[in-house]
């Protein structure tokens, strides 16, 4: 066995094991407390949206376009993958002419992507 006895490796998650159970006991104790000593009656002007002092002349709640949420998915999808420059530029001395070349890739994909999405109009917002 790697790593030594197994009564040492049962050892080594006795914190973890431990920091588990604190967290959800804190968890569990906020849920309760939330329920405890949250709001009792909600009433009809308790749920109603703050509007200040107008009343409103439509509902709070409207419904929005899809476009807006393909644009919001297209922004994460694009911000996450941009996440990867960050590393790429710190190890670029170690990588050398190998990372240079797949990092060129990975923007051609990227801009593969980027066209794909513009010519199928998911960047037009009307």
């Amino acid at each position: 066995m790697v790593g030594g006895s197994p009564g040492t490796l049962l050892e080594s998650y006795v914190p973890v094991a431990i920091f588990v159970l604190l967290v959800g006991g804190l968890i569990g104790g906020m849920v309760t407390a939330s329920f405890l000593l949250g709001p009792g009656k909600p009433t009809r002007r308790k749920l109603a949206p703050y509007e200040s002092g107008i009343i409103p002349d439509e509902p709070a709640a409207r419904r929005l376009s899809v476009r807006f949420y393909l644009t919001a998915m297209l922004f994460i999808i694009f911000d996450v993958e941009s996440v990867f420059f960050y590393p790429w530029a710190v190890l670029l001395h170690q990588l050398k002419w190998f990372g240079l070349i797949e990092m060129l890739v990975f923007i051609g994909i990227l801009l593969v992507a980027l066209a794909h999405i513009w010519r199928k109009g998911g960047l037009d917002w009307e």
